[in-house]
């Protein structure tokens, strides 16, 4: 049986649309302390994509010399959100873009104010490694084990992340 090319276009793309679909829908949800919508910290990278409907590859092997933990990205294109695996499950999640919101509405380009007062008395600031006095880490627990980091740089959100705590406090992902 032979199947056209008009049938397989068909299906490229129905995929891709379908595809490009569940991520609008994940961009709707609010990153939470230990998930992003159906995607939840400890699931394994097919669970998150069945959930999902997103599927989470690597963009290319991981050459941090750690093959334990490695990032994962919608369709693996490297982008406004990551996911990180440790053991073979998520352990974090990444954002570096406005599409994406954490409880309370934080957007990549808010004020640092902002974060604080989301989160009365629960900001524990500690200077960038990298940016010195010009960004700050704003570090939020809030659930045993589990937490955000608000990366900022001259008082804006650059990026944030929550999940496990002890893997939001890698400095450059894996590393």
């Amino acid at each position: 049986m032979r199947i056209s090319g008009v049938v397989i276009a068909s299906l490229f793309l129905t995929t891709s649309l379908a595809f490009a679909t569940d991520l609008k829908k994940l961009e709707k949800q609010q990153l939470q302390v230990d998930r992003l919508g159906p995607i939840a910290v400890g699931m394994t990278v097919k669970e998150a994509s069945e959930k999902s409907g997103i599927k989470l590859k690597e963009t290319e092997p991981s050459d941090s010399g750690n093959e334990e933990c490695y990032y994962v990205y919608p369709d693996g294109k490297y982008g406004d959100i990551g996911f990180m695996i440790e053991e073979e499950r998520i352990s974090r999640i990444d954002i570096t873009s406005r599409k994406f919101a954490s409880i309370h509405g934080l957007r990549v380009g808010d004020t640092e104010a902002s974060v604080k007062k989301a989160f009365p008395g629960k900001v524990k600031e500690q200077a960038h490694p990298y940016l010195e006095e010009d960004g700050k880490y704003l570090i939020i627990k809030l659930k045993p084990g589990y937490g955000f980091i608000f990366e900022t740089e001259k008082g804006k959100v650059t990026s944030f992340r929550s999940g496990k705590f002890e893997s939001i406090q890698y400095i450059e992902g894996c590393n």
